[in-house]
């Protein structure tokens, strides 16, 4: 039998992952990948975590490491406001404690604790909100279960009395706008002379008042303000809330009916655009027209992402979800995370699993795999830029690094290419060189039809040849690591076959 010599190169990885087409059609491309990610064409280690360091004073940039809390974090936000005793602009961390408390920490003043808010107990999470009440920042705890909760920092918090209960709270000019957590289809919204009058008691412009959605779209989740408009977010659906343009009157129109569920605790509003989530794919919206992004990875989200959340910083969009990773046959759950433990509990199932950076201008992205993530904040206050995040039942903060772990503990990379052919399924073919530059040890994975075989990649600074011999007729490949470590380009297959 003849054989033929042809070479596959690629010249440049791709990063974003195709797996909602036959594994035929990705061909060398990229099918699958993890905790890598690609610049300039070169497949290295993706990001991770570290344990939070903040700066002790505004004056001086040393950062320190937060300290273990008494409480696992569920819930984080940001709260800046302007402290008259202080007479400067203060900025502050607040979190929800697995023990139902509301505590906060200075960013700027970091002694490396949290310090309880109040003795009160909340039973449930709330949405907040900060604006402004008689020229006073303030940070508003919208609840289901009980009235809005308002703390402005230099006095003690406090529930407003008479105020409704909230399912989502937002602001818009100088109203608040909220979901009524009785009244499935109502919308409230306040006075514009003051944001905690609820009650509407004359027929005036500047009155409390409310609106009724009957679309039958499912339950009214989220508002968003954005633009010159509120959207509101259903389960099957959005609508549009629009003042009339003589008063403050205001109208609802239906704007997008949705065949897949939408989840709505991930709408995120981005820059010029709104961000959310379906069960079929992540979708945007610029305030008339409705996208769906590309990223070839629904069949990961089959599953209902009732905790999923969207955070925006530095121009991506970091997307904290449940992907189902058996079905590129990779394991579920978190990555084993030994050297952070803490004492907490750990979860028999990840609920979310997986972290995505989405690039949203050049609609690339990464996939951070094995992290539980329950709440992230973005920060940019002074010269403190950080996406700061909460892992599940974890009493530490985190924040985003360069570096492929998880404090000490690696995570693992693997890229994976589709099936390749060379455009002949039914020729025999040898694979028989592997060519390519690595700078770090590395492991790949040859598949055909007739078997497997793994070679150890060795670091070098120059090209180096992989002997392989593996006969097939259709072949794939796998590059993994656990180091934490990564770098391969230059990457060329050498087949011979059959004429």
């Amino acid at each position: 039998m003849e054989y033929k010599e042809e070479r596959i190169n690629l010249e440049s990885f791709e990063s974003k992952m195709d797996l909602d087409r036959s594994k035929y059609v990705v061909d060398k491309n990229c099918r699958a990948s993890f905790n890598t990610q690609v610049k300039h064409g070169v497949l290295s280690s993706g990001k991770g975590f570290e344990v939070l360091t903040l700066p002790a004073l505004m004056t001086d940039r040393t950062e320190y490491v937060m300290f273990e809390q008494t409480f696992s974090f569920v819930k984080i936000w940001h709260y800046t406001y302007y402290s008259i005793p202080n007479n400067c602009q203060e900025y502050l961390l607040v979190a929800l404690g697995n023990d139902g408390k509301l505590y906060f920490s200075a960013e700027f003043a970091h002694i490396g604790e949290f310090a309880s808010l109040s003795n009160t107990v909340y039973s449930s999470i709330p949405t907040t909100i900060n604006f402004t009440v008689e020229e006073d920042s303030v940070i508003g705890f919208a609840f289901e279960d009980r009235p809005l909760v308002v703390w402005y920092c230099d006095d003690p918090i406090y529930e407003v009395e008479d105020a409704p209960y909230f399912r989502s709270i937002c602001l818009h000019g100088d109203r608040l706008f909220a979901i009524d957590a009785s009244k499935d289809n109502i919308i409230r919204y306040s006075s514009n002379k003051n944001p905690l009058d609820w009650k509407k008691n004359v027929i005036s412009s500047d009155d409390a008042g409310s609106i009724e959605l009957n679309d039958y779209k499912g339950s009214l989740r989220k508002l968003v303000s954005f633009k010159d408009s509120i959207y509101v977010f259903e389960d099957y659906g959005i609508s549009k809330i629009s003042a009339y343009s003589s008063s403050d009157e205001y109208f609802a129109t239906n704007i997008y009916t949705s065949g897949s569920k939408i989840y709505a605790n991930t709408a995120c509003k981005c820059g010029d655009l709104i961000y959310f989530l379906c069960e079929d794919g992540l979708y945007s919206l610029d305030g008339v027209d409705i996208k769906k992004l590309e990223l070839n990875i629904s069949s990961l989200l089959d599953r209902e992402q009732l905790d999923a959340s969207i955070c925006f910083f530095n121009k991506k969009l970091y997307i904290a979800c449940h992907l189902d990773f058996e079905k590129v046959g990779l394991d579920n759950g978190l990555v084993t995370q030994s050297n952070i433990d803490d004492g907490s509990i750990e979860n028999e199932e990840a609920i979310n699993n997986a972290l995505i950076e989405f690039n949203i201008e050049d609609n690339t992205y990464t996939i951070i795999k094995g992290i539980d993530v329950c709440s992230m904040v973005a920060i940019n206050d002074l010269f403190l830029s950080k996406l700061i995040v909460a892992l599940r039942n974890k009493k530490l903060l985190y924040q985003l690094t360069d570096e492929c772990k998880i404090v000490d503990t690696n995570l693992s990379s693997s890229w994976e290419s589709g099936v390749i052919t060379l455009d002949s399924r039914d020729k025999n073919k040898i694979l028989k060189d592997i060519y390519l530059l690595s700078k770090y040890p590395a492991k790949i994975l040859v598949t055909s039809d007739k078997r497997s075989k793994e070679i150890d990649v060795p670091a070098k600074d120059n090209l180096q040849r992989l002997s392989i011999n593996l006969p097939g007729k259709e072949f794939s490949f796998k590059i993994f690591t656990n180091s934490g470590n990564l770098h391969i380009e230059n990457l060329q297959l050498r087949f011979k076959v059959e004429n």
